[in-house]
């Protein structure tokens, strides 16, 4: 089954989701983080929140951050404040 299929079945089922994490594992066994964010159904249009991914030094580690910037505000919730592991 190809990507494209793969994202058009899962889309098919969603409904409304704001936010979500997951991870998939390739035909090889390799882990792939997903992580999906839909700002859009906030105020506003989203009030300016945008998901930031900060990639450590250690080439395996990525930190991400929820921050607003019409709102100069972070969203400091567990489920918008995450660290994820990437394969090295």
């Amino acid at each position: 089954m190809t990507a494209e299929r793969r994202v058009r079945q899962l889309n098919i089922g969603i409904g409304v989701v704001t936010a979500g994490r997951l991870t998939t594992a390739t035909p090889s066994g390799r882990e792939i983080p997903q992580v999906l964010v839909n700002f859009q159904v906030k105020p506003n249009g989203g009030d300016g929140w945008l998901r930031l991914l900060e990639f450590r030094p250690d080439k395996t580690t990525v930190m991400a951050y929820d921050y607003s910037m019409t709102r100069e505000q972070w969203n400091i919730a567990p489920d918008n404040t995450f660290e994820m592991t990437i394969p090295g």
